[in-house]
């Protein structure tokens, strides 16, 4: 049970980054969404690179 919420994790964060960080990527930089997609995108890319090299 364990190793499959790490792995759900693993590949939830996985998503999320990439969809922050295209959302950021076209968000107008006056937007006032920038901080919390910034913000988003290091989170989650943080949190998929240390739970990509774990191994359970």
């Amino acid at each position: 049970m364990r190793t499959a919420i790490w792995h759900s994790w693993a590949r939830m964060s996985g998503v999320l980054f990439p969809a922050t960080a295209a959302a950021l990527f076209f968000t107008p930089p006056d937007s006032s969404w920038v901080v919390t997609l910034a913000t988003a995108a290091i989170a989650s890319g943080g949190t998929w690179i240390y739970l990509r090299d774990r191994h359970v």
